[in-house]
Formats: C-alpha cells, structure tokens, sequence
C-alpha cells in the first residue's frame, strides 16, 4: 500500500500537468490560467528551460498553482531531478495559502517523511483539510491515511467514510476498495450484493484489483453463483496488467483443472510469472532488473570488434564509452564489470543518461563496484530527469524499497531549491 497510496496521485502526472493542476477548478484568476498555460507549452515544446525559470519566478511572486506545479515537477521528477526536500517546499508555500491540491500533497510527505520529518498530526490536518473540499481524489486519499495498519491513524470506520464519499462520485479507486471493505466487513458491514456491484463497476474501467477479488467472488461462489468462466475472464483481464496475486489465482485454475483443462506446464509458467511479478524485498528486486541498451544508438551484435570500440571509447566520445560499457558487460565473453564501470562513469558525467542507467544498476547490484543503494539510485534518478523511460520505470520501481533517509542521501546531489 504504501508507495500506491501514497504517490498514487503522481501515475497521472506524465508531461501534461497543467490538466492535472487545473482539473480541480481551483485556478481563481483566468490571468493566471492563461500565463500558466504558456509556461507549460514551453514546457513541453524545446524552450523547457525558459518555461522552468518563468514557472520558478511566478512561484517566487506567491502564485499557489506555479508552487504546486514546482512541487509537483519534483516530486515526480519531471524535467528536473527528483527531490523530495524541494517539492515539500513548494507545496508548503503553496499550502501556506490554503490551496487544495498542495494541502492534500504535502500531507503525504508527512505520511511517508519523504523530505520532511514524519507527522501523521499534521498530514492528517492537511489531507482532511483537502478532502472537505468535496474532490473525490482527495477524499480517497484521507481514506487510505486511516486504512493503514501500520500507522497509529488506522480506523477502517474512518476510512470508509471517505471512500464512500468518493465512491459516490464514480471514482473508480473507491468503487474498488470500498467493494473490497464491503466484501470482508472490514470498517462496515459485509455486504456482499453491493460488494460485488462496486467490484464490477471497478473491474469494467480497468481496475486490476477489482478485477481480481471479483474473480475470486465468482470462483468461490461469494455474493454471486460460482462461475469459473466469469472467474477466468476477470483473473485473466488483471493478468493483463500485470497483477501478481490474479497470476496466481489463474495458475491455480490450470493447476486444478477448474473451467479449464488441466495444465501443469502452464500452471507452473503462471506461478513462475507470478514471482517475478512480485519483489517482496530490494534484493529481489535489484536481482530482476536488467542493464539496459539504449535503442536510438547504432546497435551492434556479438561480432562487433571490442578493439575497436575500445580505441574509440579512449578517444572521450561518451557515445563509444556507453557502448564499450555495454560490450564488457553484456556482450564480452567474460564479463569486466570493474572496467565497464569506468567508462559508464565517463560518459554519465558527460551526461549520457543511457550510461547513467547503467552507472546506478552496477551499484545496485555491486558488480564491479562496492554495492551501494544510495549510489545506485543517485545515477538512476539523475538518468531520469533526462527524460529516460527505462530509468524512469526502474526509478519507481525502487522506491517502496528505500527509506525516506536513502532517498534524502541520493537526492542529496540533485539540482534545485534547498528546502
């Protein structure tokens, strides 16, 4: 649950976050909208840089969205480096002004002491403050404050009262876990008729979750007759997005022949897939991530001559460094970890993001270098914010698995305003 409830926000915020800023209607001034929108065309067009400095100085003038925007642009690490520390400054700015979307925001720092210190009082104060605005994003966001075990805050009565009210306004999140709540009695009472028609409403808009526990709902006969095939349409519909625990359930489908043929081979091929599906600890998941090539370069097959590429990468052409880096590790019969280093090391500080990737999975994995966390994440993070999708996607992936102060000591080097 973490990292999902506490970044969920972020999985929307890809290059056009001026639709996601004024979505809330929270923009009061039509001259700020429209300044706001230019900057954003900047933003996403080749003058990205002057649209940086425009935002930064209309976030210094007190403009609550342009902080929330600055805010939100570090937290996701979009166009710049991510840096916990400095969106936690701009959305208290913007907080300070009791604007909406940077309440809600800067209360799950304070869930997660992502760049500032843990203080469930005051996420709580602002995350509440938030969902009294009536936007059902916000109102699912206080529910799953209280739906944590882990935190002194847990009250399943608490955090269905504010699913509920944003199950009301069609958000799909809610329909899906306030059809879970309904469907274990946990925080109301169990309620199987509505459970399953909350479940179904989430499963038919892509919710992987929803589609799962509906499947479960089917294959056990819960709330609904048992019906394998419904059952296995709906694990299957959440295999499809990649969902560890319906991998499983359809895994046990073949593996006992319910509304399939029994199939052994593809019962252990599920299962298989089902791990790999799920990293229960950053070890595991470290051992599942691959270096990566870089596709928009030449590419070059096992014959290539390392000869030559090695005369080429001593020339300083970081291109020919990256690739010398990847020869040694991946193509070389005998794979020079250490020396591969070397030359990644090169090139990223020339900044070649591919190389930067690279760089930070060594130190994830120790190959070649002292396994270093802090390190690892430091260079993937960095690769990131040069607008690399892989490094993106693996940057993501890690951080369930670091704590607030790993991510404080990676992002510690990172570009930006000091909180």
């Amino acid at each position: 649950m973490k990292i999902e409830t506490v970044w969920r926000a972020l999985r929307a915020l890809k290059w056009n976050l001026l639709v996601s800023l004024l979505f809330y209607g929270f923009v009061t001034s039509v001259a700020h909208s429209t300044t706001i929108e230019a900057i954003f065309e900047k933003l996403q067009g080749e003058n990205r840089a002057e649209g940086l400095r425009e935002l930064q100085q209309l976030a210094d003038q007190g403009n609550a969205v342009a902080q929330t925007a600055m805010g939100d642009i570090y937290a996701g690490g979009i166009w710049v480096t991510q840096n916990f520390a400095t969106a936690a400054f701009w959305r208290k700015r913007a907080a300070e002004q009791d604007y909406v979307p940077a309440l809600n925001a800067l209360g799950k720092h304070y869930v997660e002491g992502y760049g500032v210190a843990v203080d469930l009082e005051l996420a709580r104060q602002y995350i509440t403050k938030a969902a009294e605005s009536g936007v059902a994003e916000f109102q699912f966001d206080a529910g799953t404050l209280y739906d944590n075990p882990e935190n002194s805050l847990y009250d399943p009565v608490q955090a269905a009262y504010w699913y509920e009210l944003a199950a009301a306004q069609g958000l799909i999140d809610a329909e899906a876990t306030l059809g879970s709540m309904k469907l274990e009695g946990r925080g109301l009472e169990k309620d199987l008729a509505s459970a399953r028609q909350l479940l179904l409403s989430a499963a038919k808009a892509g919710h992987a979750v929803a589609q799962n526990n509906l499947g479960l709902m089917y294959v056990r006969g819960v709330g609904t007759e048992q019906d394998y095939a419904a059952a296995l349409y709906w694990f299957r519909e959440a295999v499809e997005q990649s969902h560890p625990q319906a991998t499983t359930n359809l895994a046990v489908m073949y593996e006992n022949g319910f509304g399939v043929p029994f199939d052994e081979q593809e019962a252990k091929r599920l299962y298989q897939l089902a791990g790999q599906q799920t990293a229960v600890n950053l070890a595991s998941l470290v051992a599942l991530i691959e270096f990566e090539f870089d596709e928009r370069l030449k590419s070059f097959d096992e014959g290539v001559d390392g000869v030559e590429l090695e005369r080429s990468a001593n020339t300083g052409d970081p291109v020919a460094q990256y690739q010398y880096g990847w020869f040694l590790t991946e193509l070389n019969s005998t794979s020079d970890y250490a020396t591969a280093g070397g030359y990644y090391m090169k090139s990223a500080r020339s900044g070649l993001p591919s190389a930067m990737l690279n760089l930070g999975i060594l130190y994830l994995k120790g190959f070649g270098v002292p396994q270093d966390f802090i390190q690892g994440y430091h260079w993937i993070n960095t690769a990131a914010s040069k607008n690399s999708a892989a490094a993106m996607r693996i940057r993501n992936q890690l951080l369930p698995f670091l704590t607030p102060q790993q991510l404080d000591q990676a992002q510690g080097e990172s570009s930006g305003r000091a909180q």
